[in-house]
């Protein structure tokens, strides 16, 4: 628990059918990765997740999360 810290999950086109993510923001800033770093979370902020009924073959596809030792 991060006392203070709000992390806000926002959601459009959420629907049952709609359970692909089309695009994402991380504080207002375009997420080409389908990760983030636990320090941003941690943080605090607002992740914003387009969804759509088909998957966007495009989006997640900005690297890998860097390997733990």
């Amino acid at each position: 628990y991060y006392s203070g810290k709000e992390f806000i999950i926002k959601t459009t086109n959420n629907s049952p059918v709609n359970d692909y993510i089309q695009s994402a923001k991380l504080d207002g800033k375009e997420l080409k990765t389908f990760w983030f770093t636990h320090e941003a979370f941690s943080k605090g902020g607002v992740l914003e997740l387009d969804l759509g009924g088909q998957p966007n073959k495009g989006w997640g596809t900005g690297g890998l999360p860097p390997e733990k030792d």
